[in-house]
This record gives structure tokens, sequence and C-alpha cells, in this order.
């Protein structure tokens, strides 16, 4: 056996030896048939036809993504040959010219630049006119007299031509004021352009040895960065009798230097960068610590928080992501950790992002710069700022950068002029096929209908495959696909905690929800055709209902007061007791009957001098860990029910305690 493998090794490096010794190189071109798009990333899936003559045959698969891994790339082959070699590389010299987008750029900056110093040269002349006559207005010369009728006319004059001057230098300086907020936003957008841009186009070689000649295919599958998906979701409740009207959207964008044209799209909720290796436990050690029971009184304040009785923690935050000299930097992918959802900022680099419960550390990342991992807050507009990445890049890059540095660094009108025009940047380019977008502000592009799709189940994550093929241009910003609706049976409750709040909130609770292959994201939430807000498809929590909060329904009054009947103080021996007593009252204005769930408590103590005593709970539930109380009410329409609760508090009489 070992000696027949031998013959068959040494046969085939003969053949190989007796071939050219230059290989048959071609330039391939091959086309993108199908994407799969992860949370973060994007698996390319490429097709090329082969033409092999006999020999030694080197296919050179050519204008691929820079940002391709490397390690990630895989060559199949179909046809009467054998797969030698694969190698990657980048063509320092093939390096694509500039699309039309940044000639007409260029054009547009050429332009304002010379309306920018004809209007500077006006502006120069009548200013110098203006001193002119200003200087000469001392018309009256020594041992003069001027007769009152002249006098009266060359005051006119001077008083009408100054006039005139100054009212037309404003009007010229407005005018070149727009002049340089244009030529600031299409200097913005060169910038973003050339981040578009990349040092070289990367190619896969691949060494082939035919027997003879032949036809074939090679399949070339590879991961790349810059690009990826997040969901958000619009949730419709029409009324209480009706289930809810759910429309699942995938936001896609991609930023990798190849268009994805009419491809198979197929969306998945892996991350294949992640180590697939099963996490090892290390001793756990146990050693004495010291208590702080300071800590526990503020776990146990924070825990009756609104927010834990409707099932959000929603915080909305705001901000822009910025480059180190504080210019805004438009599409910058910000993902927040730990989660599914994320956001693209817009043409001005703001953005505008609803985070998860227990959530505020994100990622941002932006082609030519450094990932960042920052913590964002929603009491403060956050400012991010993103460091360039060191990177060579091509002598026609470079005149690039150069020419947006040389516009935003305000150089001389006559400098500017200088640099290269739309000629010598577009000489024999080819005009995009591809239609432009009709808005360059456009952020969001709607699908009118939801996608055909196939759901892919997997043991360790699920797939969405878009059965229509689809086309997402490499331009990083964000296009919205709707792949699906659904009608989602739901009950309906209300819920409220009239200490903190006095409204009540309706909940919609989905019983087996894992069955609709949801991922956490932002939910744009609608009650009875009226847009109520925002909030977070939380499907991270393992319950087998999943709760989501509609928002306030003003249709439902609650009033919670301190009554007199029980309350004050009293001396017991070293001690003093306090008394406190609440009455709620909830009203029903709607022509529905509701289920409300009312929420209060009673303070808690972990001190052996003070003690609590729970008089009246009206029917409500206590926990006692807690403290939590209760009340679960069926109120008919126009119906009005009070609850209430008392208790006491006895501690010694030479301290203070808060009971409320």
């Amino acid at each position: 056996m070992k000696r027949l493998k031998f013959l068959a090794i040494g046969s085939l490096l003969m053949f190989f030896l007796s071939s050219k010794a230059t290989p048959n190189e071609v330039q391939t071109k091959s086309k993108i048939n199908a994407v799969t798009v992860y949370l973060n990333g994007a698996q390319i899936n490429r097709l090329a036809s082969i033409n092999l003559k006999k020999g030694h045959n080197r296919i050179v698969l050519n204008k691929l993504s820079p940002y391709l891994d490397k390690k990630s790339i895989q060559i199949k082959g179909n046809g009467d040959f054998t797969i030698l070699s694969t190698n990657h590389q980048f063509n320092f010299l093939n390096v694509e010219k500039y699309n039309e987008e940044i000639a007409k750029l260029l054009d547009s900056i050429h332009s304002i630049s010379k309306r920018k110093e004809v209007l500077s040269e006006k502006i120069t002349s009548k200013t110098e006119t203006l001193n002119f006559l200003k200087i000469n207005q001392n018309i009256k010369g020594d041992n003069q007299n001027i007769h009152p009728d002249e006098l009266k006319t060359l005051y006119f004059f001077y008083g009408e031509q100054i006039e005139f001057l100054r009212l037309t230098i404003l009007e010229k300086r407005r005018n070149l004021d727009v002049l340089n907020q244009n030529l600031q936003k299409y200097t913005a957008q060169l910038n973003q352009e050339n981040n578009k841009k990349t040092e070289g186009n990367a190619e896969v070689i691949v060494d082939i040895l035919a027997k003879k000649s032949t036809l074939g295919t090679l399949q070339l599958s590879y991961m790349v960065y810059h690009a990826g998906w997040y969901p958000s979701y619009d949730i419709r409740v029409k009324n209480l009798q009706s289930p809810i009207e759910l429309t699942y959207q995938a936001n896609i964008y991609q930023n990798t230097g190849e268009d994805w044209k009419n491809v198979q799209l197929t969306f998945s909720n892996a991350d294949p960068r992640k180590s697939s290796d099963l996490p090892i436990l290390n001793p756990y050690y146990l050693k004495f610590t010291n208590g702080n029971y300071g800590n526990y009184r503020k776990q146990m304040k924070n825990s009756y928080k609104l927010e834990n009785y409707i099932g959000q923690n929603n915080a909305e935050v705001n901000g822009r992501v910025v480059n180190t000299k504080g210019e805004p930097l438009p599409f910058a992918t910000i993902k927040v950790q730990g989660s599914s959802m994320g956001v693209v900022t817009d043409q001005n680099g703001d953005f505008s992002l609803t985070l998860p419960p227990n959530k505020n550390q994100v990622l941002v990342s932006y082609i030519g710069y450094n990932n960042i991992s920052q913590v964002i807050r929603a009491n403060a507009f956050n400012t991010i700022t993103l460091r360039e990445s060191v990177q060579q890049v091509s002598s026609e890059i470079a005149e690039v950068k150069i020419l947006a540095d040389k516009v935003a660094s305000n150089l001389s009108i006559a400098q500017v002029q200088k640099l290269p025009t739309r000629k010598a940047y577009v000489a024999g380019v080819k005009a995009s096929r591809s239609k432009r977008r009709s808005a360059l502000n456009s952020r969001y592009e709607d699908a009118s209908k939801p996608l055909p799709v196939a759901y892919i189940p997997n043991k360790t994550h699920f797939e969405l495959s878009v059965k229509t093929p689809f086309t997402i241009q490499s331009n990083g910003k964000t296009k919205q696909l709707v792949i699906d609706q659904k009608s989602v049976e739901a009950y309906y409750e209300y819920r409220a905690v009239p200490k903190l709040e006095p409204s009540a909130f309706l909940i919609a609770r989905i019983t087996d929800w894992s069955k609709y292959n949801l991922l956490e994201g932002t939910a744009r939430l609608y009650f009875e055709n009226t847009y109520v807000g925002k909030s977070v498809l939380d499907v991270a929590a393992l319950n087998d209902t999943l709760n989501l909060s509609l928002g306030r329904d003003r249709g439902i009054v609650i009033a919670r007061n301190k009554t007199k009947s029980f309350a004050g103080k009293q001396f017991l021996g070293n001690d003093q007791i306090q008394k406190r007593s609440f009455e709620i009252t909830v009203r029903n204005n709607k022509s529905n009957e509701i289920n409300l769930i009312v929420y209060d408590q009673i303070p808690i103590t972990r001190q052996k001098n003070i003690q609590v005593d729970v008089k009246d709970l009206a029917g409500g539930k206590l926990d006692e860990i807690k403290g939590e109380i209760s009340w679960e009410i069926k109120l008919a329409a126009n119906k009005q029910k009070d609850i209430g609760f008392k208790y006491q508090v006895q501690h010694p009489k030479n301290t203070y305690v808060n009971i409320e």
C-alpha cells in the first residue's frame, strides 16, 4: 500500500515537473452568488468559470475585498483537475479608478472654489471702494466754501454709495458663508467616499494541475469584516381583542469594498469569530470578605424600580461619532456588546440607540479607524472619538486624502485650483450601471412588503434565507429589509406601580415565543393605530412567557394617597411605633374590562432592633423577602376600585428611621 502511494505521488510530481516551468497565469473574475450575513461579519461565496490548459495553471481570482480573513479562505473545484495550493495577496498596482461619485464631488469642490475666488475678489474690490469713499469724505479744502446745494448733492451721493457698497458686501459675505458650508459638506462626503477605498485589491491565487485542457468552476468562500446586520421590529396592537401584528426587519450594512449584486442573502445569528471550544472551569477558592450592609440597602432600594414591573429597562441614548479633529463620521457602526442590537450613524455622525436592560457598553467601528469599546449613558450626549489606523495607501488614494485635507485646512483658493480635476481621475472609467440613490442622505430603504424567507434551524443557531436575490451596495449605509410578518397571539394585562408613577402600563404577554425565532432588538410600538414609543424586545431571559411593554394607557386613572386613619407615633418603653396607611384608587375609563396588577411595597429590615408588622393588605399578596405587595384586579368598564394597606414599624425611640 505504501509503495502504491509513493508511486502515485511520484507520478504526480513527475507530471508536474514535466509541465511548463512557468505556469499559465490567468486573471479571472468571479461573481458573488450568495452571502451569509452574521451579526458581525459576513461570509462571501463566489463562483468562477475557468478554462485550463494542460499542465500547471495559475488562476488569479482578483478584485476581492481587502477586508477578507485569509484564514477563512476555502476553495472547491468542479472539473477534471487537481488543486495544488492557494495563496492570498494584495495587488497594489491594480487599484481601481475613482468612481463617478468621487468625480462629481471633485467637480463640485472645484466649482465652489472658483465661485469663492470670484466672490472674494468682488468683496475685496467693494471694500477698497468703500474705504476710498470714506477717506475722501472730507470734501472741504482750506479756505474753500461750498454752496449748500452742492453740499446736499455730494452728501446724498456719498451716502447712497456707501450704503449700497455696505449692503453689497454684506450680501456677498453671506453668499460666501453658504459656499463655505457647502464646501465643508462636500469635503466630508469626499472623506466618506475616500474611506470606502482600500489600499489595494485582494487576490486569491490558485495553482491547478490539469492533465489535459479542460473547463471547470471554482467555488471560493471567505469571511469579511465591516459588514453585519441587526434586527428591529414594528409591533402593532389594534385592540385588546386582536393578536399582535409583528413585522420582522433586518437592518443590513456593508462597507467591504465590493458590491453584492443580486445575491442570495442569508441572515444568521451565529458569531463565527467566537471560539467553539468548551470553556474550562477553574477552581473557585473561598476567602473571608468584609460584609457591606450599605450595598445591600442600595440593592434592595433599586429592586423596586418601575421597569422591573413592566419588564423593560430601556434607556434611549444619543450621541455622535467623530474623529480626533472633531469631524463627524457618517455611517459608523455601533453594536451593543453582548447583544444583537446595533445602529449606524447618520450623515452627520449622529446616532440614537435604545439600550437593553443592564447593558451600556458599545463597540464602534469605522473604515480606516481603530475600533473602540466605550460605555455610553442615557443622561448625557455621548461623543465617541475614533483614531485613524496606521495604513499604507496607494498614491492615488493619498492624492484624494491630500485634496480633502487641503480643502478642510482652508488653504488659498489658488492652491485648491491647482489640485487635480475630474478629468484627471475619471479618464477611461466606465460609468456605473447601478442607479444612484434619489437622496444622498437617505438612511434607510424600506421594502414595501415582506420578502419570502426560509428558516433554516441549526443545533446552535438559526438562519433566515431570503428567497429573492437582493443588491447591497458597499457604502456603509443601512438598508432595512422586511423579512417577515407574523400574527402573534398574546394575553394583555395592565401593570402599575403608583408609588413611583400613577400610570397603568399595558403589557402584552406572549407564550411559547421561542418558535418565532426572534432576536433581541429595538421595537417600535403602535397601539390603537397610534405610535407610543420604542421598547426592547428582550428574548434573552430564560422564561416561557415574553413580556412586552406597550406603554402607558391614559384611559386608566390611578391615585395613591396617605390616609390619616392609621397614622402617627406612640411610645412603648424604650421604643417608638410609627404607623402608616395608604389607599390606592383605580378607575377604568375604557369601554372594556381590564386585567390589572398593582404593585406596592412595605419596608423590610435586617436589623434586630427594627420590627415591621403588616396590619392590613386588602387582599394583596406579600412577598416577605422583597417586601413587595401585588393585587390582581379585574375591573369592568367605567368602574372604580379602592385598595390599600397598613403597617407599623417599631424601633428604639432615640433613633430615626424613614419608614416610607
